[in-house]
């Protein structure tokens, strides 16, 4: 499983074009064997049939205009993009990934290489550059899901001068724009590692504020690119500039827009444990649009991604719906899907937790030992072999069973108030005794008292397979400060949440990428106020 800096962002520099750029460059001469490239509503259709998962239906609609379009570089640039689509970016076998991202390098070389050809006979038309500049950060972005790092750097260095060279000429254009405030963003926003690589290998370095303004001012262009660059914008404001309440926002228009293309839903799974006061109403919502994606044909689903949503369901329901999370998980080991690789393995790891923390040992110990024996999985063996190791030391189970968590996140306020006033009561409170205690009071409405537990929960110290919680708690708590405009403290929380172990999907990418966001609340350096607290519970 994935902890890459570009893995939430599933297009990260996807290839499109603007209306100008799906015309055959000007002045290009076709190969023999080509009488025309793509016209602008050809590759606009094909675009949008990207979002309404019909990829395999458009590569075929491409395969019957070769005898008159291949050989011309919008063709085959946007046959990349389709199989872009097609590629099981989250597998840890990364052999297999190469073997199916070959028909995509085979078709961003021929890109490439058509435009080498041309600008080498002297053709002046700067498109050929902006294809060419796609093309090398495509194939870039590609080599990141394959480890690469030194092939993924050399071509977007070449991207890189593509793009500045075609800006130069055309700075207004919302597609070149797009693609290089991408690149400028990521390049400047990777973690210290990758900017070490960085400079060991003499790669481009990035700007962070300029490309987010240009990724920012490239929208609303209407340019066929607008999709792509909104998910890309959307993706950076969530996992990266912290900033939840615009990101899901943006996602919600292209969910609306295009329900069948799995990527836009994602987010929302993944971030649905981290979003304070939202009802089972949000939970329904997800589920009603996985099943959505779920009745796509087989061929045209996205089931890599279809797979990771569900897993992320699963996930999230271990504190919302524990019973329904043991027979999410189950499901998935069961049916053991082949994309994602890792994820039936993940599962066990996950519902192993779960029963320790309902003081079933016994399970937890086999769906552990079923963990070590998944070699896909090896990143989390050693976590494995620490909790087994505990597991005889540390008693389990926690005082809010089932039908009280289900009554937490309710709509009786009774029966949460019941529920409370029972885990008020305890003696010795467990980790996840508290965390359900902050729940209960902030779902009524009182976030001060609802603080106090979740800090609670931090404090003491927790068994390994029960750090989930004092997570949550963590960020729960830096939120409520932040509402209370608080944002330094907002951000220690946020910063001890990521302290506690956390291999869960994503979440030490979207928890720092929120403490930046209080960070910058804090300086005056940002100027939109955190809501997650303020708007109305779905």
């Amino acid at each position: 499983m994935k902890r890459d800096y570009l893995l939430i962002v599933i297009s990260i520099l996807a290839v499109s074009t603007s209306l100008d750029g799906a015309r055959r460059a000007a002045g290009g001469k076709p190969t023999p064997a080509a009488t025309r490239d793509l016209t602008a509503p050809e590759v606009r259709r094909t675009m949008d049939r990207v979002f309404r998962a019909q990829v395999r239906a458009s590569l075929s609609w491409t395969d019957s205009l070769a005898s008159v379009c291949q050989g011309e570089p919008m063709y085959h640039l946007m046959r990349a993009r389709l199989y872009r689509e097609l590629i099981p970016v989250d597998d840890e076998q990364k052999e297999e990934l190469k073997r199916l991202a070959a028909p995509l390098h085979h078709e961003l070389e021929q890109a490439i290489a058509i435009c080498d050809a041309r600008i080498s006979a002297g053709d002046p038309a700067p498109e050929l550059r902006l294809y060419r500049g796609w093309a090398r950060m495509l194939m870039s972005h590609v080599h990141t899901y394959e480890k690469s790092f030194w092939s993924a750097g050399r071509d977007a260095k070449k991207g890189k001068e593509d793009l500045e060279w075609y800006l130069a000429r055309k700075p207004d254009d919302p597609v070149a724009s797009s693609l290089m405030g991408a690149f400028l963003y990521f390049a400047d926003t990777l973690p210290a590692a990758y900017k070490f690589v960085s400079k060991l290998l003499f790669l481009p370095s990035g700007d962070r504020d300029r490309g987010l303004q240009m990724m920012e001012l490239a929208r609303g262009w209407n340019s066929l690119m607008e999709t792509d660059n909104s998910l890309i914008l959307y993706s950076v404001y969530l996992g990266f500039e912290g900033r939840y309440e615009e990101g899901l926002e943006g996602f919600e228009y292209l969910r609306r827009q295009f329900p069948d293309h799995a990527t836009f839903l994602r987010p929302f799974a993944i971030i649905y444990p981290l979003l304070p006061r939202h009802g089972s109403e949000y939970g329904d919502n997800l589920d009603r649009s996985t099943a959505r994606i779920a009745a796509l044909p087989d061929a045209e689903r996205d089931n890599a991604t279809y797979w990771l949503i569900r897993f992320e369901r699963a996930f999230a329901d271990r504190y919302y719906d524990p019973s329904r999370s043991i027979e999410r998980f189950e499901e998935i080991m069961r049916e053991g899907p082949e994309h994602p690789d890792w994820v039936s393995g993940f599962s066990a790891f996950e519902l192993g937790r779960l029963m320790a923390t309902r003081g079933n040992a016994d399970k937890a110990r086999e769906l552990w030992n079923f963990a070590l024996n998944d070699a896909r999985i090896g990143y989390l063996h050693d976590e494995v072999k620490a909790m087994l190791a505990e597991l005889d030391k540390t008693p389990g189970g926690t005082g809010a069973g089932p039908a009280d968590v289900a009554a937490i996140y309710g709509s009786d306020d009774d029966a949460r108030a019941r529920v409370r006033q029972s885990l008020e009561s305890k003696e010795n409170p467990s980790v996840a005794d508290m965390f359900y205690l902050g729940e209960a009071r902030l779902m009524a409405g009182d976030p001060e008292k609802a603080l106090d537990a979740f800090t609670g929960a931090v404090n003491p110290r927790a068994a390994r397979w029960d750090e989930g919680y004092q997570m949550l708690a963590s960020a729960r708590a830096g939120e409520i400060l932040g509402s209370m405009g608080e944002y330094k403290a907002a951000s220690k929380h946020y910063e001890r949440a990521g302290k506690f172990w956390h291999k869960e999907f994503l979440y030490d990418w979207v928890m720092a990428a929120r403490q930046r966001y209080f960070d910058r609340l804090d300086r005056g350096k940002e100027t939109t106020p955190p809501t997650l607290l303020t708007t109305t519970r779905q």
